[in-house]
């Protein structure tokens, strides 16, 4: 995890693997994100 430029903003990068698996990396990564944060009371988006 790393920080972008704006504030608040951060980017996370999974390592290289198998499409399938990536895909599986990133839905898993994104659906923990939006649980964890939703669960301290804010928001997370994923734009590109």
């Amino acid at each position: 995890i790393h920080a972008e430029a704006g504030n608040g903003q951060f980017e996370i990068s999974l390592g290289h693997t198998h499409c399938g698996r990536a895909a599986d990396n990133l839905i898993l990564t994104r659906e923990t994100i939006r649980s964890v944060v939703r669960k301290h009371g804010f928001l997370a988006t994923f734009l590109p």
